[in-house]
């Protein structure tokens, strides 16, 4: 989507209903420079050190997660959208006015059912015919395209607009002879002229609902076109085309090869790669990824009520599903990542033209992998020394600024300015003599006031972008701000600090934590939550906070803890409905023994037992590997 039309939408993020309800912990960032008031005030810092237990009560509204789902709610609420969407299609067929209200609640409760499992999308995914049951089909696209756009990293109230626009998206085939529908073979040149005529039919219903739902028209009408120009009924191609039609579009050929149809044989489910590999040219490639993740994951432990058989090819061969691009690894975008950001660096050091096209490329990569699992995230918290190595300190801030944003609820354009911001945010210290970097104990106040100055030199470096990138170099700028008024160079406060620049001061400070610094111990993950919510909770808002816990987790994947029976586990999920509960592996008895064979426990299901402090790898007999 057009970058206009992904602002416009911040400017009315709810960001409350971006972040699931839950326990709330929080995790802190020291800065490169010891804060002043610290010595003004020598008891600043050394307030009691949390206990788990009681970091749960420190930020506003925790509330108990919700429970699963019950048993039996998925069915009622599909069959209710299908009533739904079958009495607006009635009431259009009948040229009465229709309004969409209840429509909404019930795409509410689609979103929060497929937020909590998979049932709603196996239900779509059961086979039969639906191009005659114009509500069962729409409200099938409309579960794929949700599962497509939380894939893709959609807030709520995208993923709720996007629902409503697919339920709603082929509201014109009202028009068309059931005659044509049921016809089996190729269609005549008139027939086919009639059905594409449909995204019109669509737009002039749906504008009926007034301007406030112009966009919902425009779906309707564009959700034939096609990337390439190749669609219709206008032959649109690109940015030309609204996103949410390209998704829903995407979702409509799903739905449609895998369901019976009278002039073809259906795809099952499985089949997802042929799919995508016969629609590369029309739908974006990032759009073909989201969708294999989101529905071959799910797929893979479903109970669907059909056999399931990958497709054999010509040769009779069956052919493995594979993604249309194989996603490279953590390590290998991580490795790519750094060398683009020192290539930046070196050539801001140097007064060089800068050109970020290729890391907006990284970044997008980034994103993406971090979407599909946490390789990344383990990367940027192995707690090796990234100081002075500044591209990796600013990878592993962009890493950890993007779990962030997906934590609060941060859609795909607004993750990728973000992490562009966060490689770049120090740019400045290109500027900074090595042996500031690398000194041992305090900087002197000379030292001090020349490593304050690198902001201000980022924000010049980063103005050479052009007004394209004035944002950019408002973030570095302001990343040291602090939401207090404590932080420099311009001492600004709360919405006078753009918002890109407190995650990534947030990201900041908790990388400076967990890794080894010359002049500080390195902090595990939890020991440096407790830290910044003991001394700098007053520095970030708590809704980038709790982004924070939502997004990384008190207890990462891979980091070790010590449980209430005395045993040492690691991490090996986290649990965002439950943050303080994820699932672990325990690897030593009550007497530091190390078990035979690890054992599986998710806390969440399991009150009785429950995480006390974090733990080392001495304590595990010496086994930290994740």
């Amino acid at each position: 989507m057009r970058n206009a039309e992904w602002n416009r939408k911040s400017e009315i993020r709810n960001p409350k209903s971006a972040i699931p309800r839950g326990e709330f912990a929080i995790v802190r960032l020291s800065d490169l420079v010891r804060k002043p008031d610290a010595a003004k005030d020598p008891g600043r810092g050394k307030e009691k050190a949390l206990s788990f237990a009681e970091m749960g009560s420190l930020l506003p509204g925790s509330v108990p997660a919700e429970s699963p789902e019950p048993s039996g709610r998925p069915e009622a609420l599909y069959q209710g959208a299908r009533q739904e969407v079958a009495r607006v299609v009635e009431a259009v067929s009948a040229g009465k006015p229709f309004e969409v209200g209840a429509l909404q609640r019930v795409v509410a409760d689609l979103i929060e059912s497929l937020t909590r499992g998979d049932e709603l999308l196996v239900r779509a995914l059961e086979g039969g015919e639906t191009h005659l049951d114009l509500a069962g089909h729409t409200v099938n696209v409309a579960i794929f395209a949700m599962r497509i756009g939380q894939t893709i990293g959609y807030a709520e109230e995208d993923l709720r607009r996007l629902a409503l626009a697919a339920c709603l998206h082929d509201l014109g085939m009202v028009s068309i002879p059931r005659r044509i529908l049921e016809k089996p073979g190729a269609l005549a040149s008139d027939e086919l002229a009639l059905i594409r005529q449909h995204p019109e039919k669509s737009r002039r219903m749906l504008q009926a609902l007034g301007p406030e739902f112009d966009w919902l028209a425009t779906v309707a009408f564009h959700e034939h076109e096609r990337e390439d120009g190749s669609g219709y009924p206008q032959g649109l191609k690109g940015d030309q085309i609204h996103e949410y039609a390209k998704i829903v579009g995407l979702a409509d050929v799903y739905e449609s090869v895998t369901h019976t149809r009278p002039y073809r044989s259906m795809l099952v489910p499985y089949d997802i790669a042929d799919i995508t590999r016969n629609q590369g040219r029309v739908f974006p490639n990032r759009l073909l990824r989201a969708m294999v993740r989101a529905l071959s994951r799910s797929l893979a432990s479903s109970r669907l009520s059909r056999a399931a058989k990958p497709k054999d090819t010509q040769e009779g061969t069956p052919e493995a599903p594979v993604s249309p691009v194989p996603p490279a690894s953590a390590e290998v975008l991580s490795q790519q990542a750094r060398q683009e950001v020192a290539r930046i660096a070196e050539a801001a050091s140097a007064g060089k033209p800068l050109n970020v096209g290729a890391l907006q490329q990284v970044v997008a990569d980034l994103i993406e992998s971090l979407t599909r699992e946490d390789g990344l995230l383990v990367q940027a918290l192995r707690g090796s020394e990234t100081y002075p190595n500044l591209p990796a300190h600013m990878v592993n801030v962009a890493i950890l600024a993007v779990k962030i944003g997906q934590g609060i609820g941060y859609a795909e354009e607004d993750l990728r300015r973000l992490a562009l911001a966060a490689c770049l945010h120090e740019v400045g210290m290109a500027s900074i003599p090595r042996r500031i970097l690398e000194k041992v104990g305090a900087v002197t106040s000379d030292e001090l006031a020349l490593i304050r100055q690198h902001p201000e030199k980022g924000f010049r470096m980063l103005q050479a972008l052009g007004p394209e990138f004035d944002w950019l170099a408002t973030v570095a700028l302001h990343e040291h701000e602090r939401e207090d008024g404590s932080g420099y160079p311009q001492g600004l406060k709360g919405d006078a600090i753009h918002e890109y620049a407190k995650i990534v001061g947030l990201a900041d400070m908790y990388e400076s934590l967990t890794h080894a610094r010359s002049y500080q111990k390195t902090r595990v993950p939890f020991d440096a939550v407790k830290e910044i919510m003991s001394t700098d909770r007053h520095m970030f808002p708590d809704r980038i906070l709790k982004g924070l816990i939502q997004g990384l987790s008190t207890f990462p994947m891979g980091s070790l803890v010590r449980l209430n029976s005395k045993e040492i586990a690691r991490v090996i999920a986290t649990n965002p409905a439950f943050p303080l509960r994820p699932v672990v592996e325990v690897i030593t008895g009550p007497q530091g023994e190390r078990l035979p064979a690890p054992r599986r426990v998710d806390l969440s299901q399991n009150s009785l037992v429950y995480i006390t402090d974090s733990a080392t790898s001495d304590a595990a007999g010496g086994s930290a590997s994740a």
